[in-house]
């Protein structure tokens, strides 16, 4: 007779039937959001770091024509590092549009990632959950937490921010360390661990810093199954798997470490140091732009899985990955007060600690719904509780709806279409840039942190579209002659003097300014070499005389 784990593992049975469900209602989500009638047109993605991605990417299979894994792009800063190696969260699709161009478009290769992780994604839970030997109904609910958290926290705002890669390989950390924990307590021989070592070295491809986060996934396994632990295949997790993850993905470290790129300084994105951050998140309070208050649903069912389970793996399990959760919040809230930490942007991590608890929350619902209809004391604790998840269950459903429905103003991600080009401001710039300057001279491009142009950080696709050269970086906070919101050469405009800004108009070639911020423009009123060549609020073409 089939042991109870074989059961729960078995293909035919339950679990078949929730991955299915589980890729067919997220293609389903994702194909209203993208939408799915745009995913082979030549529309670009464009909102926030897709425009980004889209000019890597572009790079990329500009140098792979050439013969080329890594070059120089005269485009910016009289010459930009860029290739396959150098996107960071854009590296399959690049490689794709590298080895496929031009039948495969940077729009093409980057439309298609970001849809295939986001419809994958989700079922990378309930399928750890199978790994772990659990219940197909654990599986199964796991699924549905999921898809919610997917849709209705910051996971749905870093994968429409262009940030696509991040989530992914999140979701598909858990995934691994699912697997890596079973094979350290016996699951599989050779065969098992050259898939594992294959399936992290794809994973490390996407993102580099999978590494990370797998670590912060098996972490809590690695305790839940202590017991049953094998010593002797400890070198193997510890040391081989990391080492053939790393010599499978030799040619971009190594490009990356011989040619470090153009960056000088650090950029200054999601640093923030506040333990406050850590309560605030689990009680679904979100500010900021950052939380969710489906964060609290997932932390509540989670104390019902750790607590109301009975004595096992299923108990286990629970309480070592609500640890490993509460943890992982921690380290995101406050890592970055160690600068060695500060350089991977600790708070992305936020929401790894609630992916975590997806699984004990599943326990946790479960284990409601038993208690509801059992006797004694837990009874009465758990039909408030199980009101209070139906009640939740609804109202992050409609969630979901929002984050579906066009022109709306409360949301997680961007309101879709999510495809839908370039925007009404970023197009003047273009059809500036084409008919007001030449190839004779760079053009001097302020780029906003607060993504002014349409929403995106569109100075690459610029550059590349009007085929003019920028003095800057192609993303602000890059190096000494990058601009961005009134910050020029290292300091604000107005705080430059104007000698000094001469001296660089006239070393760097520049023979226009595009700019936006008020304070610039008022800078350089004075100046009588630059004059007003067209505007429209708040972008304003100048001409260097």
């Amino acid at each position: 007779m089939p042991s109870e784990l074989s059961r729960h593992r078995g293909i035919p049975g339950g679990y078949a039937r929730v991955m299915v469900l589980t890729l067919v209602v997220q293609l389903v989500l994702v194909s209203i959001s993208f939408p799915l009638g745009e995913l082979f047109t030549t529309t670009p993605l464009l909102h926030i770091d897709a425009a980004h991605h889209w000019y890597e990417i572009h790079l990329a299979a500009e140098l792979a024509q050439q013969g080329k894994l890594v070059g120089y792009d005269p485009l910016f800063a009289a010459g930009y590092m860029g290739g396959v190696p150098f996107n960071t969260s854009a590296r399959l699709p690049a490689l794709m549009a590298a080895l496929f161009g031009p039948m495969v478009s940077p729009s093409l290769a980057f439309k298609l990632f970001s849809f295939g992780c986001a419809v994958a994604g989700p079922a990378a839970i309930p399928a750890a959950a199978r790994t772990l030997g659990l219940r197909p109904g654990v599986g199964a609910m796991a699924a549905v937490l999921a898809l919610l958290l997917w849709w209705a926290s910051p996971v749905h705002w870093y994968h429409t921010a262009g940030i696509v890669a991040w989530p992914f390989v999140v979701f598909g950390a858990a995934w691994f360390a699912a697997n890596a924990a079973e094979f350290v307590c016996g699951k599989g021989g050779l065969g098992a661990f050259l898939m594992l070592a294959l399936c992290g070295a794809a994973l490390f491809l996407v993102h580099p810093l999978f590494p990370l986060a797998a670590g912060l996934a098996l972490l809590p396994l690695l305790l839940a199954l202590r017991r049953a632990l094998i010593p002797r295949r400890l070198p193997a997790l510890v040391v081989a798997l990391p080492l053939l993850c790393i010599a499978l993905n030799l040619p971009w470290i190594l490009a990356t470490v011989q040619y470090p790129g153009m960056a000088s300084g650090m950029q200054p994105y999601q640093q923030v140091v506040d333990i406050n951050m850590v309560w605030r998140d689990m009680l679904g309070l979100p500010s900021a732009g950052r939380g969710s208050k489906f964060y609290f649903v997932l932390v509540f069912l989670s104390i019902w899985g750790a607590f109301a389970s009975a004595k096992g793996r299923e108990k286990d399990l629970a309480v070592a990955l609500l640890v490993g959760g509460i943890g992982t919040v921690v380290f995101a809230a406050i890592g970055s007060a160690i600068p060695a930490l500060a350089v991977v942007q600790t708070n992305r991590f936020s929401f790894q600690g609630y992916v975590l608890l997806l699984i004990p929350a599943a326990l946790g619902a479960l284990q409601i719904g038993r208690a509801t209809v059992g006797a004694g004391v837990t009874r009465y604790v758990a039909v408030p509780s199980a009101a209070f998840g139906l009640l939740a269950l609804a109202f992050f459903v409609n969630e979901v709806r929002l984050e579906l429905t066009p022109g709306r103003t409360a949301y997680y991600g961007d309101a879709p279409p999510e495809v839908r080009g370039i925007g009404p401001l970023s197009n003047w710039a273009l059809d500036q840039l084409r008919t007001q300057t030449d190839p004779g001279a760079r053009v001097m491009f302020e780029q906003s942190n607060a993504r002014v142009h349409d929403g995106a950080h569109m100075a690459g696709y610029l550059a590349v579209q009007s085929n003019r050269e920028f003095i800057g970086g192609a993303y602000p906070h890059m190096h000494f002659a990058n601009f961005w919101d009134n910050w020029m050469f290292w300091r604000t405009a107005d705080g430059l003097p104007v000698e000094r800004f001469r001296e660089y108009l006239a070393l760097y070639n520049i023979g226009w300014m595009l700019v936006f911020s008020d304070q610039v423009k008022r800078s350089i009123a004075g100046m009588p070499e630059i004059s007003l060549v067209a505007q429209r609020s708040p972008l304003a073409l100048y001409r260097v005389n």
